[in-house]
């Protein structure tokens, strides 16, 4: 009884963590419209509903399997178990689907940015989106792709360019030769410059991949306006 009775109290705490947490994501994106989301690690809103999902209802499922019933009350009991414990499945299969995700800041010059890459793939399909970051709320900026799957920005195939108070960037969508891309035609997006931000600590690699390989900075003469930066493999 005493087992019982700690595990109904167990489930109950979690079960309330997760309705506490689903308000909190909701009422976040709600209050921006949509505009601001929420990023811890490599869990976004989505990834947070889901982990809620997967918490209360796998909660909600042990209490009531915990809980003594009679035979009459099984006729209740044992449907809505059922969908509990369904609906875990689910969510935990969603976050199985998703645990590719990487997210790491957008670099240049060695220095974060004040964005970060979230870049996520399932089988041959990938993509990512750019987040302005302020804590763990997060504004989506610009999106990315990838073929057959691959993070260009984790991988550190990128380059930056600093010019007219804006971040230029270039990356690859594909690892045929794992170096990044020179900075010539129409970059892939456009950032503007966060003003007031503090600048990063400088060294900062352009990856998590590749997190012992410094950043080569190629310092123009005078009279270039543009500053770039390589991010090497």
């Amino acid at each position: 009884m005493r087992v019982r009775r700690a595990l109904v109290m167990v489930a109950a705490i979690a079960l309330a963590a997760s309705i506490a947490i689903t308000v909190f994501v909701v009422r976040v994106g709600e209050s921006s419209d949509g505009k601001v989301s929420i990023l811890i690690d490599t869990f976004d809103s989505h990834r947070l509903l889901t982990l809620a999902v997967l918490v209360g209802f796998s909660a909600l499922a042990a209490a009531l399997c915990a809980i003594p019933a009679r035979r009459w009350w099984l006729l209740l009991l044992v449907p809505v178990r059922t969908t509990a414990l369904s609906a875990a499945v689910l969510a935990g299969g969603f976050l199985w689907v998703t645990s590719s995700v990487t997210v790491v800041p957008l670099v240049s010059a060695g220095r974060e940015t004040g964005y970060v890459v979230a870049e996520k793939s399932f089988l041959l399909a990938g993509g990512g989106v750019v987040y302005r970051t302020d804590g763990i709320y997060v504004t989506a900026v610009a999106d990315t792709s990838g073929d057959d799957g691959y993070h260009p920005f984790f991988d550190g195939a990128y380059t930056v360019a600093e010019k007219d108070g804006s971040l230029q960037v270039w990356y690859r969508i594909d690892q045929s030769d794992g170096i990044a891309p020179p900075p010539k035609g129409v970059p892939a997006f456009t950032l503007p410059i966060l003003v007031g931000e503090e600048p990063g600590t400088c060294g900062i690699a352009p990856s998590a991949r590749h997190a012992h390989t410094p950043a080569l900075v190629l310092v123009p003469a005078p009279g270039v306006e543009a500053r770039l930066t390589f991010a090497t493999i």
